[in-house]
């Protein structure tokens, strides 16, 4: 894609000149004000660490190359429209698809921008996602062989290769914040690292086939035990939640330290309910000593909601 620069330099002194060919994830230095293009700094104001657009003296971001074109092209409705509806409409007039390495199918341009947004995110881990595509409903053939794929984009774009809607459920878990199936799980997913440093393992388990949706284990081999809920939680929902969350097998799982109730959501009453619950969370973690005797361990519980637009969740507090 042919870029220009439009800084207003008498000399270039960029090594490709003032008009290069970049690819479309290719970082430019965009004003969000005028909506200029600029290939280097040397023809920007420096303000301290930052830079400023020679003609109206607004901060300058660096950002891919598709993204600035857009904002530049003034496609009607980029105020409005989706991420991905805007990639569509702007990255479907290039026709040119790259070969995947090693591989003689087409990625098209807009997946492999999407690839690239996904590739951004480092607590999207290799681990993650070879758990993810376990899961039948993403349809990955012999997941087996993914294994040996050592670094994040090359996973990504073999993923996209077999099978190119588990990119768009990243793309629509991760950006768009759709409410669809794993969604919540996967956004958890990436924000537990910046609460639980010392996470280990990551396990996402398919829906019906247990009854917690994300197993945190951690260096020391504690384990977390997440449940998940797509909709708003409700005192209509709380019995289905006590069913689960409080008769966990402990036997099975003894290092259990807490469990984590996740929903988009919770009503008032939910909270009441929950907080009147936890005392009921208890697990027997050895033999007692007299036959008579009894020995339990309170699991703390804790509520967690996402932050709207943001892959960010806030502890909800029990009222």
């Amino acid at each position: 894609m042919k870029v220009s620069c439009q800084a207003t330099c008498q000399k270039c002194y960029h090594e490709l000149g003032r008009r290069q060919d970049l690819d479309v994830n290719d970082l430019v230095w965009h004003c969000p004000s005028c909506n200029r293009i600029y290939l280097c700094d040397i023809g920007l104001a420096h303000l301290g660490t930052s830079f400023s657009c020679p003609f109206d003296n607004t901060v300058v971001i660096k950002e891919e190359v598709d993204k600035s074109m857009i904002k530049k092209e003034g496609i009607p409705g980029a105020n409005d429209q989706k991420t991905e509806d805007l990639y569509h409409k702007f990255l479907t007039q290039d026709k040119k698809s790259k070969h995947s390495k090693g591989s003689s199918k087409l990625l098209s341009t807009f997946l492999r921008s999407k690839i690239s947004e996904l590739n951004d995110i480092d607590q999207l881990t290799i681990p993650f996602l070879l758990q993810l595509v376990n899961i039948p409903a993403f349809k990955i053939k012999s997941p087996d062989k993914l294994i040996k794929i050592k670094t994040r984009k090359e996973l990504l774009e073999a993923l996209g290769i077999q099978n190119e809607g588990i990119i768009n459920f990243l793309y629509a878990a991760l950006f768009n914040f759709e409410r669809i199936p794993y969604a919540l799980e996967t956004r958890l997913a990436v924000f537990i690292p910046f609460i639980l440093s010392n996470i280990s393992r990551i396990e996402i388990y398919e829906t019906g086939s247990s009854k917690h949706n994300l197993h945190l284990i951690n260096t020391t081999g504690d384990e977390t035990l997440v449940y998940c809920m797509d909709d708003d939680l409700d005192i209509k929902d709380i019995e289905k939640l006590a069913n689960n969350v409080f008769s966990i097998d402990f036997k099975k799982y003894p290092k259990v330290k807490r469990v984590f109730l996740v929903a988009n959501s919770f009503s008032y009453m939910a909270k009441v309910l929950i907080k009147k619950y936890e005392s009921a969370l208890t697990a027997m973690n050895e033999k007692p000593s007299k036959e008579s005797s009894t020995l339990f361990k309170s699991i703390p519980i804790s509520i967690w909601q996402p932050n709207p637009r943001k892959l960010e969740f806030q502890n909800v507090s029990l009222v």
